[in-house]
């Protein structure tokens, strides 16, 4: 589980990983050739979506992920124009809102920027509150 808040400047994401009963730290936010990305949902199916994306995108390469409908990974690459979502296809939802927010905390992380919160604080907190989002915060400015 997981939560990456953007806030029409700044993408945020957590760094929590759960492994069975576990939380182990991890990376769901990278900046590749000056373009963001992050994912939510399943580690390795949010890397190989990245991977995909950053092998040129063709459709008929999007990964087949077996079991993804059931977990619903989305990879989001942040542009100045705002964020463009893939979600079990390689035709990309765009979104275009003042901010925006996905995985399990987005209903939290959505209320904070609602009420004036950036998209880091946003995530600080939804980590405090929803037991799945955790383990710090890594963000970028999106230019």
């Amino acid at each position: 589980m997981s939560i990456l808040a953007y806030d029409g400047k700044i993408i945020a994401a957590d760094r929590q990983a759960t492994r069975g009963g576990s939380r182990c730290t991890c990376k769901k936010l990278l900046k590749v050739d000056g373009i963001v990305v992050g994912w939510v949902g399943v580690q390795v199916h949010g890397l190989v979506m990245m991977d995909w994306f950053f092998s040129g995108a063709k459709p008929s390469e999007f990964p087949d992920l077996g079991e993804e409908r059931e977990s619903c990974t989305r990879l989001i690459v942040a542009t100045r124009r705002g964020l463009d979502v893939y979600e079990q296809s390689h035709r990309a939802m765009s979104y275009v809102d003042k901010f925006q927010a996905f995985g399990s905390g987005m209903d939290l992380a959505m209320g904070a920027m609602a009420a004036g919160a950036s998209a880091i604080e946003a995530v600080k907190i939804t980590c405090k509150y929803d037991i799945n989002c955790g383990m710090g915060v890594d963000w970028f400015e999106v230019r």
